[in-house]
Order: structure tokens, then C-alpha cells, then sequence
């Protein structure tokens, strides 16, 4: 899909293009969870998720709240850049109500894979995690994916 071109505006471009609503709310819920655990640490346990909390005390929020947790401040920046680069082209192709489906079920999937490693190293599931990177690196993978499927631009 072709930008509408501007006689004052540059023949080069950077990215997939205008942020959606959708990419807007993911990145302002991922900033803004960064923001509450930087300032106030106390709260990485009850949001990320720590397995134990899950299934004996059904902190069931954890499952989802976990996505947005990052370590720090390159990995919050490097993951936004990449949801926005991939994740509008994406959203652009399957549509708001897909790709947030996927965002958030490939995400869970992530948590079930990375509980059932986990597992067999901390057996008590006393640990913390925080894995953004889940539901983000299907969004690159599914990228990848559908790449050579889209027309190139002739140059």
C-alpha cells in the first residue's frame, strides 16, 4: 500500500507508518507498566508472574500482566520500536481484532512454554517472570512469515 505523496515531502520513508489506536494503547500500557515498576518495585510481584501465586492463590491477573514487565530501560525502548515496526504492518494485514488475538494468545503460549522449562529448574515456582519478548517475537516471527507474501515496492 502506497502513502498518498506530498510535493513537500521526502521520497524516503522510515517505518511501516502511521501508529494505529491499537499499537498506540499496547505501547502506552507497556511505558506506563515500566514507569509503575521502576518507581515503585514493591508492585513486580504482583504483577509478574510467579507460578505458585497463580494456581494456589488464583492471582489470575498475573497471566496477562506479565507481558508488560521489562527489565530495563534498552529493553523497553528496543521492544516498542520492534511492536511498532511489525506490529503495524501486521495489524494492517489480518486487522485490529486478529492481531490482538494473536499478540495476547501467542503471549500466554509463551508463559505455558516458558513455565513448562521453567519447571525444570525451579521446581517450587517461587520465581518471578516477566517475558515480554513472548508475544512480541511471534509478532517479528510472524512477520517474517508473511514477508515474502507482500509485493515489493519497485524502486
Amino acid at each position: 500500500m502506497r502513502r498518498p505523496s506530498s510535493p513537500y515531502a521526502s521520497s524516503f520513508s522510515f517505518g511501516p507508518g502511521p501508529v494505529s489506536t491499537t499499537l498506540k494503547a499496547l505501547i502506552a500500557a507497556n511505558v506506563v507498566m515500566f514507569l509503575v515498576t521502576t518507581f515503585a518495585q514493591s508492585v513486580v510481584a504482583y504483577l509478574g508472574l510467579v507460578p505458585t501465586l497463580v494456581l494456589h492463590q488464583f492471582w489470575v491477573w498475573q497471566v496477562a500482566t506479565y507481558m508488560f514487565l521489562h527489565g530495563g530501560i534498552f529493553h523497553i525502548v528496543f521492544n516498542m520500536l520492534a511492536l511498532w515496526m511489525f506490529g503495524a504492518e501486521l495489524e494492517r494485514i489480518w486487522g485490529t481484532r486478529y492481531f490482538l488475538k494473536f499478540y495476547f494468545v501467542t503471549g500466554i503460549a509463551t508463559l505455558l512454554a516458558s513455565l513448562g522449562a521453567g519447571w525444570l529448574w525451579d521446581r517450587d515456582g517461587a520465581s518471578t517472570v516477566f517475558l515480554t519478548g513472548g508475544g512480541l517475537a511471534a509478532v517479528a516471527w510472524a512477520m517474517l512469515a508473511l514477508l515474502p507474501q507482500e509485493p515489493r515496492a519497485s524502486a
